[in-house]
């Protein structure tokens, strides 16, 4: 997504940070090519709904102190925020990076010397994240950029944002829908445990080129979350079974983010990467230069590369409405849930032949729990950003 002229409305100025562009629009809200006063490039995320609670900014405002002590070189940190203005926004560190998804689907799985520093470098950043007491939430292959070889989380803070506006406030929940843990989709209490799962579908997904849950319809996929089994297939055997620890249904069978470190051989020895801009650059000459045009930027100062810069597409902190979960969360049978039956479902490859992009169902190899299921009232489905979808959190539900 190439940076885009401002708009009449739009400002020009954010906090004390100065705007360029347009990076991208989403239902969190618009995302700004900046630069800061000591001539960073930096993203600005200006909140849409704004934290219009006294309750909810003060809570926002906490999460902030936790945020502002997070750094570390795998994680793109929250620079600067105002929780007290008319509306709201974020600002991070500006990274010059190529998105896992799509280094993957461009280039297909990843062999093993390029996802052991994957792995070390996320299972890092969230180390440093739960040490702080932070949840991010929202991990997925759209949330880490990877330059030279190394991975940066991206999105710290807007699930929380998010959290504490009235998008959740309506009964939504954060995440993306093939990267959820079972615990988010059914509206179960969560813990840092939700990251280490996203961990291991998002290392799952760099080792196959597919998600872990399949594709298809959303139902379909929390189906396969709640009820079935990841596909692992196709993980190198040196990740698989911290992979599969890592997704283990029970939270508290997860290992904990540092322990996956360790098991790693503790962090990389990587740079946080800071990107400068020419001290006098403008508006007009950032989106109207051959070097922008080719996502480059020459910058003023010494570089080991010229930085390219990379959009920030706002598919990334997806906040989604689920269907209905009758859909995803029948009620117990202990007849159709048994390893014979659960081929037979409605969300077998048959169901949505149709479709032609439902993955086969992971071969089951434990009996489903019971579920007693309560579920809030449905909001309408609604998208509010580009290819995720919405959906309503689940209310009670006990195994």
């Amino acid at each position: 997504m190439p940076v885009t002229p401002l708009r009449d409305a739009d400002p020009t100025r954010v906090g004390r940070h100065r705007l360029l562009g347009r990076l991208g629009q989403g239902g969190m809200g618009t995302v700004f090519l900046g630069v800061s006063p000591d001539d960073r490039a930096v993203a600005v995320k200006v909140l849409r709904d704004g934290l219009s609670d006294p309750d909810a900014r003060r809570r926002f405002r906490h999460e902030l102190e936790a945020l502002r002590r997070v750094r570390g070189p795998h994680l793109v940190e929250v620079l600067d925020a105002d929780v007290e203005a008319d509306i709201p926004f974020l600002v991070t560190r500006f990274v010059p990076g190529t998105r896992l998804d799509d280094l993957v689907n461009r280039s297909g799985p990843l062999p093993l010397a390029a996802l052991l520093p994957l792995a070390r470098g996320i299972a890092d950043a969230l180390t440093v994240l739960h040490a702080e007491g932070v949840v991010h939430r929202d991990l997925t292959p759209g949330n880490v950029l990877v330059l030279d070889g190394e991975p940066h989380v991206i999105d710290l803070g807007l699930a929380m944002a998010a959290d504490v506006t009235a998008l959740t406030r309506s009964g939504l929940v954060i995440g993306t829908p093939g990267y959820l843990a079972p615990e988010q989709v059914t509206g179960s209490v969560f813990t840092e445990a939700v990251d280490v799962h996203a961990w291991g579908a998002t290392l799952a997904f760099a080792a196959t080129g597919r998600p872990p849950y399949g594709t298809g319809r959303p139902e379909a996929v929390l189906y396969r979350i709640v009820h079935g089994e990841p596909d692992l297939d196709g993980i190198p055997a040196e990740l698989r079974e911290l992979v599969s620890s890592a997704m283990d249904p029970d939270p508290r069978q997860r290992p904990a983010a540092r322990d996956l470190l360790s098991r790693l051989g503790g962090a990389s020895q990587a740079e946080t990467v800071v990107v400068h801009l020419p001290h006098d650059v403008d508006a007009t000459t950032a989106l109207a230069t051959d070097a922008m045009r080719t996502r480059e930027l020459v910058t003023s100062r010494p570089q080991t590369s010229q930085p390219r810069l990379i959009p920030w597409d706002d598919e990334v902190t997806a906040v989604t409405e689920l269907p209905p979960p009758e859909t995803y969360l029948p009620p117990y049978d202990a007849t159709a849930y048994d390893d014979g039956a659960y081929d037979e479902t409605a969300y077998d490859d048959g169901a949505y032949a149709d479709d032609g992009v439902l993955a086969p169902l992971p071969a089951r190899t434990h009996p489903a729990r019971a579920l007693q299921v309560a579920v809030t009232a449905l909001a309408g489905l609604a998208v509010v950003a580009a290819g995720t979808l919405t959906a309503p959190v689940v209310g009670a539900l006990s195994a």
